[in-house]
Order: structure tokens, then C-alpha cells, then sequence
């Protein structure tokens, strides 16, 4: 499985342009740094990568966010926190819809357009 100073990725699977899996947020993972002291939050941005990223693991392809479409942020992510998530290709389109989760519920969700494999 993938492992990056961002991410322990637990488990991945593509089918028909739809990638599942749980990945683990390291608590000492740099995303946190500053964001906030004493009450560390995973960023929005650092989520959004996180999909990019995942998405690049499940294919291994370079990918650019080309734009964000929709995106909404419903609970927070803590260091060490396992997340679920699903990532969705519309067919024949460069646009993603993902959904994160935790345990107890959806952690955030949206739609990027992004370029998998070289710009």
C-alpha cells in the first residue's frame, strides 16, 4: 500500500471508474503543522489533495487539479483518523465527485476536473 508522510493508504480498489478504500491520516503528518496548535485539523486544501492523490495511487498517473466545482466540508479530520472514501469518474469526462468518512459520518464531499496522467 502507499505510504507518504501524508497518508498510510490501508486499502484501494478501482472498478469501472469508481475508487474505494480507507486510508489513515498520520498523526504527525506535516498537513497538520500550524493548523491548529493544540487542535490540530486536516486543512481543506490538504482534503482536496488528499482525492488528487488518491486518485493518482488508484491509476499510477500523475494528477493536476484543474479546477474545484463544488466542494463542502461537514466534520473535521484529527491526526490518526481513518477515512473511508469514494471517488467517482463521470464517464467520459475529466470531472471527479469524491465523498470522505469516518466512522461516525461524511467528512466532506465535492466535484474537482482534474488531468490524470501528463498535462
Amino acid at each position: 500500500m502507499v505510504t507518504s508522510p501524508d497518508r498510510d493508504v490501508l486499502e484501494i480498489a478501482e472498478a469501472n471508474g469508481v475508487v474505494t478504500g480507507r486510508v489513515r491520516i498520520p498523526e504527525g503528518a506535516p498537513c497538520f503543522d500550524g493548523h491548529f496548535p493544540g487542535a490540530p485539523l486536516l486543512p481543506g486544501v490538504a482534503q482536496l489533495r488528499l482525492v488528487a492523490d488518491l486518485v493518482a495511487d488508484a491509476y499510477a498517473a500523475p494528477v493536476s487539479v484543474r479546477s474545484i466545482r463544488r466542494v463542502k466540508f461537514s466534520s473535521p479530520i484529527h491526526p490518526g483518523a481513518v477515512v473511508s472514501f469514494r471517488i467517482e469518474a463521470a464517464p467520459g469526462s475529466s470531472r471527479l465527485a469524491w465523498r470522505l468518512g469516518d466512522a461516525r459520518a461524511e467528512v466532506s464531499s465535492g466535484e474537482l476536473e482534474v488531468t490524470v496522467g501528463s498535462p
